[in-house]
């Protein structure tokens, strides 16, 4: 059979064209649900792993719990002892201030080249968006409200053109959840989206001063709710109102 016959041959009925996506492995499952369970707090800071449970609960074998682990330690979620096992990372101040330092030097700066090269398209997208935040916002569901403002904001940053600091900045932020769901504990983090408005109608003038301040103002904010309650101060809203997002 000639090359041109066998390209041109068409492909069974009911048959994609497309070839199927690896299955994740056991030890990526392992991983990404034990992260995930980290940053929802469902395991607590300080908690010990057991990896006879986790392997229970995950209906795998303990060697890709085991891997999990070593990569989450990698990532500094998890800490590694010697003769003790495994146990989630506590929180600590200085790991907050550590966070929050890397995010508002990178974010400021990221949101800078996103106002400047930003498109209509793009605009529209996050448009759109804005009233779903501000329902989420009212109704109080963490899980929602943090999904969809991770979505807006990457998806104002992905317009900066810049995607390994854009892949810094979500690898930075995963590790802030923790910190951030401190605040909405509280009900402080759930406020009104101002800074993202604020973000948007910088966006929307091509101003990067603006839109690095919007996303700085948002960053500084939550790291002084978040250092109060590590200081056991009261929080501090800054417009005497429910009116922020938590970052």
């Amino acid at each position: 059979m000639a090359m041109d016959d066998v390209v041109k041959q068409p492909s069974e009925p009911g048959r994609s064209r497309r070839a199927p996506l690896p299955k994740p492995t056991a030890v990526a499952l392992a991983h990404a649900q034990l992260r995930q369970s980290i940053l929802a707090e469902r395991l607590k800071p300080g908690e010990w792993l057991r990896q006879e449970e986790l392997a229970t609960g995950l209906s795998m074998s303990r060697q890709p719990i085991r891997e999990a682990l070593r990569l989450l330690g990698e990532e500094g979620l998890v800490e590694l002892t010697p003769h003790r096992g495994a146990r989630v990372t506590p929180l600590s101040l200085e790991e907050l201030e550590e966070i929050y330092g890397a995010r508002i030097g990178l974010e400021g700066l990221i949101a800078r080249y996103a106002a400047v090269k930003i498109d209509e398209q793009a605009l529209e997208t996050l448009r759109l968006a804005l009233p779903r935040l501000t329902a989420l916002s009212i109704a109080g569901d963490v899980d929602l409200y943090l999904t969809e403002d991770r979505a807006f904001v990457e998806a104002c940053y992905a317009a900066s053109e810049r995607p390994r600091v854009c892949r810094q900045i979500a690898s930075l932020r995963e590790r802030a959840e923790r910190y951030l769901r401190l605040v909405f504990k509280l009900g402080t983090g759930f406020q009104w989206v101002d800074f993202s408005y604020r973000l948007f109608q910088a966006c929307v003038a091509h101003d990067p001063d603006a839109a690095e301040a919007a996303a700085q103002g948002a960053l500084r904010w939550t790291l002084a709710q978040a250092t109060a309650l590590f200081e056991g101060r009261e929080t501090v809203d800054p417009h005497g109102t429910r009116a922020l997002r938590g970052g």
